[in-house]
């Protein structure tokens, strides 16, 4: 399936060679069925394919990739600034990982803690990230899923906002 958004046969042979290749049929066919644009595919199939050669650099073996494993991986990924993102975002490849390792996971191929950490918030964060998702499954009426793949990402821009009107102290932020 992967030659479906590969077409140079370097390319294809590369990414089959990769430790990743036996799971990458089956990601890319759920990433299908979810609507994922092809785009987005092609980049998720390269981040897939870009951690399974690190694991295999890394001489770590699927068995015993934990959170501290994915961590070291995410930690180099520069955030990239933006005018509208002050403390910047991470690579596509940071958010997307957590995606193949739930398929990994299912698999039994890592152990269920290895998972991307989610942003670091302070407890008022962890608590202000949970009202809201609340809110917006309840009010907003938004699915769960949707509460979970962008987790805290309202609640941050939210705590921006209210810490230039001095609502609340910028370090909440």
């Amino acid at each position: 399936m992967i030659e479906n958004y590969f077409t140079q046969p370097k390319v294809v042979r590369r990414i089959r060679a990769g430790l990743a290749s036996r799971y990458l049929d089956e990601f890319v066919a759920e990433l299908e069925a979810q609507h994922y644009s092809r785009k987005s595919i092609r980049r998720q199939l390269r981040n897939a394919d870009a951690f399974g050669r690190w694991i295999a650099q890394q001489e770590v073996p699927w068995s015993e990739v934990t959170g501290a494993v994915v961590a070291r991986y995410v930690a180099p990924m520069h955030r990239t600034l933006g005018p509208s993102r002050r403390q910047g975002y991470r690579a596509h490849n940071a958010p997307g990982l957590s995606r193949f390792l739930a398929l990994l996971r299912r698999h039994k191929a890592v152990p269920p803690e290895a998972t991307v950490a989610p942003s670091s918030l302070n407890c008022r964060g962890s608590l202000a990230t949970q009202s809201f998702n609340q809110h917006l499954e309840r009010v907003a009426e938004k699915r769960a899923s949707t509460c979970r793949r962008y987790p805290g990402v309202g609640v941050r821009v939210f705590l921006r906002f209210l810490s230039t009107r001095g609502v609340v102290q910028d370090h909440l932020v």
